[in-house]
């Protein structure tokens, strides 16, 4: 999980990730045909990988909103732990 959040938020593809506020101490998603979400708080990270987004058959949402979605996921892991 590490690496992968290093990627998202230190390298230099981190251009490529979109911040989502509220999720977590940092939060960032990518989301073309396929989503890459991955958030941190504190030492615990939650990361959701998902792919076919393009025939709508799991959902409808895209871009921010089905990234809020997924945020929500997250933040009910951290609640949890």
């Amino acid at each position: 999980s590490e690496m992968g959040w290093n990627e998202m938020s230190n390298s230099a593809n981190s251009s490529k990730y979109t911040p989502l506020p509220n999720v977590g101490d940092r939060a960032f998603y990518r989301i073309d045909n396929s989503l890459e979400f991955m958030s941190k708080k504190g030492k615990m990270y939650c990361s959701v990988q998902g792919s076919a987004f393009s025939t709508g058959d799991f959902t409808s949402d895209r871009g921010a909103a089905l990234a809020t979605k997924v945020g929500a996921l997250c933040t009910k892991m951290f609640a949890a732990g």
